[in-house]
Order: C-alpha cells, then structure tokens, then sequence
C-alpha cells in the first residue's frame, strides 16, 4: 500500500513537471474588457440541459426580432470596454455589422480583431438599439494545460444527463462555454488560467487553455 502511495506521489510530481510552460513568445489576441452571457429565451429541454454560459430569460425581454443577445453581466474600468459606454444590462446583437447569436462566435470575432482596431458594435439598452464603436484592447497569452490526477468525482460533479458538455462519472469531455476571466485594470500583474476545455478518464483529467499575463489599451490605429 505504501509503494502505491509513493509510486501515486511521484506521479503527480512528473505530471506537474511535465505541465508546467516553458519560455516561449507571447501570443495575443484582441480584448475588451467585459463579462457576458448569452441571453435567451430557454425550453424545458435546454434548461435541464444547463449550460454555465446561457441566461434564461423571458422572450419579451430580449431585443425586438431576436432569440438571443449576448447579454453584458459587468464592465471592468479602464477597459475598451469602458471606454466605449457599454453597461450592465446591454445586450449585444451585432459586432462590426454582423449578428452574433453565441458566445463562441462573439469570442471568435473579438479574438481576430487586431489591437487598436475600432469595432462596430450594435447594442440593445432601454428599449432602443445603440450604435457604438469599442476600442479593441490587446491580451497577452501562452497557450498551457494542466494533466491531473485526481478524482473525477471530487473535482467534478457527477452529470449523467447526456448535454453537450457531459461526464459519466469516470468519462468525460467538458467545453468551456465562453467564460473568460477578466483581469481588468486591477489585476494586471496576475497569471489567469483561462480553461477551454477539460478531458477527464479515470483518475486522469486534462485541461487546455491559455494563461493570460495582460491585458491593456491600444491607441486607435490610423
């Protein structure tokens, strides 16, 4: 029993080792500074089937002639975000001319944006659509991961329903819906991991991501 601890322990220690970053580039892609869920309007189906990155809300509620929006949940100060008006509550319907109706899409948009570029943004606030322009910001990345061994059970509730991110107890494969840390003008000097997705098999669980150094303002190109 003893060598099945020891053998456990160093285990764990070559898997930490094997996952930590080595030095490489900064990578980047394009910032903005907010938080955000998609708004829409849930069947009974979809609501059993929760997903982390979904608000549930009322059909009347969201924007004239749309089933979803990406709903504004808080706005970070001096961020592009901040900058360009946004508020809680605002619901997004449209980035550079375009309609966005999930979270990954938006992501994508904003990700491929290079810094300092002005987005078109159309917005959804107090009953009227609001044309604005957000300031793309800029946030430092390196792609990393982390391989654990753990117990599925402990670190992960059990989730038999079969929903498009699942477990069955022992295995699984769970997306990040599109939730990001935000760091913000206050953090900026911490290390964020932002997972994308975690695969889980046993005692073994493995996560992709990027950890994120910093995130700040670009002058508007010209």
């Amino acid at each position: 029993m003893k060598n099945t601890a020891f053998v456990l322990l160093i285990g764990c220690l070559v898997l930490a080792g094997c996952a930590t970053d080595k030095p490489k580039p900064f990578a980047e892609r394009g910032w903005i500074g907010c938080e955000y869920s998609l708004a829409r309007h849930q069947s009974v189906l979809r609501r059993m089937a929760s997903d982390a990155g979904v608000r549930d809300v009322s059909a009347h509620s969201l924007p004239p002639g749309r089933k979803s929006a990406i709903l504004v949940t808080q706005v970070a100060t001096n961020t592009p975000a901040a900058l360009a008006g946004l508020q809680t509550g605002d619901q997004i319907v449209e980035l550079n001319h375009h309609p966005v109706t999930t979270l990954s899409r938006f992501r994508r948009i904003i990700d491929r944006t290079p810094p300092g570029t002005a987005l078109p943004l159309k917005l959804y606030r107090d009953g009227r659509f609001v044309d604005c322009t957000v300031p793309i910001g800029r946030e430092k990345y390196r792609p990393g991961g982390c391989l654990t061994l753990a117990f599925p059970t402990v670190v992960h509730p059990w989730d038999l329903w079969p929903n498009p991110g699942f477990s069955f107890v022992l295995v699984g494969y769970q997306p990040n819906p599109g939730l990001r840390h935000d760091l913000g003008g206050d953090a900026k000097s911490s290390q964020v991991y932002d997972e994308e997705e975690v695969v889980f098999l046993g005692l073994l669980e493995a996560s992709g991501g990027k950890r994120v150094f910093a995130q700040e303002l670009v002058p508007a190109s010209h």
